[in-house]
């Protein structure tokens, strides 16, 4: 398997994430839009708990490569 599939699938994977979850669709994931993805992704893997504030947050500190507090696409 060569990188090219593995990075198409991947931006294929990252298309698929902001189709879904960018609902004012500015190419970029704010703290409700990262809070429906990961609720809905413990949802996915059988874990019921409330996501917190501070979980998201962090998230997207350690996401957020230009620190404008969005994770961008």
């Amino acid at each position: 398997m060569s990188l090219e599939v593995g990075e198409e699938r991947l931006r294929q994977a990252v298309d698929e994430v902001f189709r879904k979850y960018d609902i004012n669709e500015d190419s970029r994931l704010e703290n409700f839009e990262v809070f429906n993805l990961f609720t809905d992704t413990l949802e996915y893997l059988g874990k019921h708990r409330i996501i917190t504030t501070v979980e998201v947050k962090e998230f997207i500190e350690y996401a957020d490569l230009n620190k404008d507090n969005k994770i961008d696409k």
